[in-house]
């Protein structure tokens, strides 16, 4: 096998992991945003500390009226798109692109609700340090995928 067929080989991995990972950041945001606007507890409502609900209902949860959470599925949602649309070669280099900066803005964004949870609100959203979790992977994955 030559090396341009393996580079291609382990690019469709990555990318699928990208698709994969999206998904799940999808799921993460819809939940996310249905809490947002639910009167029932989540059931991450675990304590002090661990309280979805306060980082989810609280003033940090919205920016310009627009709660976090839909940023969060908006972007994972176009994540999705992109990096299904690259998998199937469509657009090839611009898509690249895209993703780089879509993934690195997630990431800039994601570090600093994180930061919000730590140092301001001073807790954590179970479920916001599990997306924190894939923007990381999907970052690393981007970086990983460029070089190849």
């Amino acid at each position: 096998m030559d090396l341009k067929n393996k580079n291609n080989k382990t690019k469709n991995k990555i990318l699928l992991l990208l698709i994969l990972l999206s998904f799940i950041g999808i799921l993460l945001s819809s939940y996310s945003l249905y809490s947002h606007y639910s009167v029932s507890k989540s059931f991450c409502d675990i304590n002090e500390k661990f309280n979805c609900d306060v980082v989810n209902k609280g003033p940090y949860s919205t920016i310009f009226n627009i709660p976090v959470a839909l940023i969060g599925l908006l972007g994972y949602s176009v994540l999705f798109l992109l990096s299904f649309l690259k998998y199937n070669n469509f657009y090839k280099e611009k898509i690249k692109s895209y993703l780089v900066v879509l993934i690195t803005f997630a990431f800039l964004f994601s570090s600093y609700l994180t930061y919000l949870e730590a140092f301001v609100i001073k807790a954590y959203c179970i479920i916001c340090l599990i997306s924190y979790t894939v923007v990381i992977l999907m970052l690393l994955l981007t970086f990983f995928y460029k070089e190849q």
